[in-house]
């Protein structure tokens, strides 16, 4: 057996594992390891998965003339490769001639190498598509880091706040880390708010998404609901689901006792000076109302007169006191 053709059996043994219901963390690990032992592995796999869905193959396996003897799909994957275990390959294996003719035809969709990099100016939001087809929207001063692997979509919110609409791919999540806290969905549409290193506000629009620490438990937000997660503590509140996205959109925060340190992480994100807070307990304290933050000097004088807080401007920040 060639080079090719033992990749090309192992990478259908390998669609078909993926494609189960339910794929545990033993397999995962095993994939990833063959995944990494070639570029060629990558390439076979994502082709056929490709193909998996595709009425292209589907019309082929019911071609009577490619039809195939059902005792040929047995394989004994131990011959494939020693990283398989022993199991009966899906149909997909016994026709894998078939499969790699096809393959040729289809478009190599996943792409994986170097992370796509984008970024906002302060005072300036903006919309892009990412390589995927999902799209995401970025508030001001924003700036993210998408990369694609055949099993995932990894977005790092490096900073401020995002609002995305995913394309839907079953078998290939799409995932937000958003300093310590992770968001995980297949298909939906849901804004990320990154507010510190520990605290992340996800707030959804559709479907229904996952929020938690990363590589911990996460917790299910369904449309209409917010989740904040501040450390360890996660708090649920409601949203208006009809709304035409997130309230950064209209250039508005509305609080409900946050800390004031979030509502001036917004502010900084248009102001052309830094805001600082010089006490931790003032920035612990909780504040309540809605605030049009693109108006940044009108909603540090709101925070003077409604909070007691005193606002000195120097000739490079503003200080809070």
């Amino acid at each position: 057996m060639s080079d090719e053709e033992r990749i090309a059996k192992d990478a259908a043994y390998w669609v078909e594992q993926i494609n189960r219901p339910a794929v545990d963390t033993t397999q995962s690990a095993r994939f990833d390891a063959w995944i990494g032992v070639d570029p060629r592995h990558g390439d076979a796999f994502a082709r056929l998965q490709a193909l998996w869905d595709s009425s292209v193959l589907e019309a082929a396996l019911n071609d009577p003339e490619l039809m195939v003897d059902d005792a040929s799909t047995e394989m004994q994957v131990a011959e494939a490769s020693p990283l398989a275990p022993r199991g009966r390959v899906w149909l997909l294996g016994g026709c894998i001639g078939i499969a790699a003719a096809i393959a040729a035809a289809v478009p190599l969709w996943l792409t994986t190498g170097a992370p796509q990099r984008l970024s906002t100016a302060k005072g300036a939001g903006a919309s892009f598509t990412l390589a995927d087809g999902s799209r995401v929207d970025l508030g001001p001063d924003t700036e993210i880091a998408a990369e694609y692997g055949v099993l995932s979509r990894t977005v790092t919110l490096v900073r401020g706040e995002a609002y995305f609409d995913v394309r839907h791919e079953r078998w290939r999540p799409f995932r937000v880390a958003s300093g310590a806290n992770e968001v995980k969905v297949l298909g939906t549409a849901f804004n990320v708010d990154r507010q510190s290193d520990v605290s992340t506000v996800v707030e959804v629009f559709r479907g229904r998404v996952g929020l938690g620490p990363r590589n911990g438990r996460l917790v299910p937000i369904d449309k209409g609901r917010a989740g904040y997660m501040d450390g360890t503590r996660l708090t649920m509140s409601r949203i208006d689901p009809g709304q035409h996205g997130p309230e950064w959109k209209t250039g508005w925060f509305e609080a409900s006792d946050v800390p004031l340190a979030a509502l001036i992480d917004k502010l900084n994100r248009y102001s052309a000076k830094p805001i600082l807070i010089r006490r931790p307990d003032l920035a612990r304290r909780g504040i309540t109302g809605r605030f049009r933050v693109q108006a940044v000097q009108d909603t540090l004088r709101a925070i003077e007169a409604a909070y007691g807080v005193h606002m000195r401007e120097t000739a490079v920040n503003i200080v809070l006191e």
